[in-house]
């Protein structure tokens, strides 16, 4: 922005929003949180790293993530916020999740805590996923990167593995107990 004082010339001139790469690592044992300028923050687990253009471009708020980060989203309908890992992008318009893409594991996995988002194919993979997936709370979604695979678990229902039995003895004599 640009305003001169001089009263002849009383004109203001709006150049070119500067637009800047970010990097972030991080290379401690800590978490670590992260303020975007739209109000979003993440935080981002030991030796994660994200990518992404400061100031987010006018239309869009796209992150690009290496290891394990909780994100909270600011709302805005207008342009939705994306985080891109390997083979999948998870996009949500305000809400908080997590997600898990470490580079030497096969399997990315994305946990909605609140809100919700949509989990499909990174423009990059050419739709390697068959289907879109839509997450509600508790929800988790896992993606083996090897085989293609993908499904979402409830994670607010304790899993069964079995069928369990229980016997209950009160004031029983042992032997009776034992038979």
């Amino acid at each position: 922005l640009y305003y001169s004082s001089n009263p002849v010339e009383q004109k203001i001139v709006l150049t070119k929003r500067d637009y800047e790469r970010r990097v972030i690592k991080n290379n401690t044992n800590n978490d670590k949180d992260i303020a975007f300028e739209d109000g979003s923050s993440v935080k981002l687990n030991p030796h994660a790293r994200i990518e992404f253009i400061q100031p987010f471009p006018n239309n869009k708020r796209d992150v690009y993530l290496e290891g394990e980060a909780v994100f909270e989203v600011a709302k805005d309908k207008m342009r939705p916020f994306t985080v891109f890992s390997s083979d999948i992008s998870t996009t949500a318009l305000g809400t908080k999740f997590k997600v898990t893409a470490n580079r030497y594991s096969e399997r990315i996995m994305v946990h909605l805590y609140e809100g919700k988002v949509l989990v499909k194919s990174s423009p990059m993979t050419k739709g390697r996923l068959i289907k879109n997936f839509y997450l509600l709370p508790g929800d988790e979604f896992t993606y083996n990167k090897l085989t293609g695979k993908a499904g979402v678990a409830d994670k607010t229902k304790p899993e069964r593995v079995g069928v369990q039995h229980l016997l209950v003895f009160d004031k029983r004599p042992l032997p009776e107990v034992f038979d």
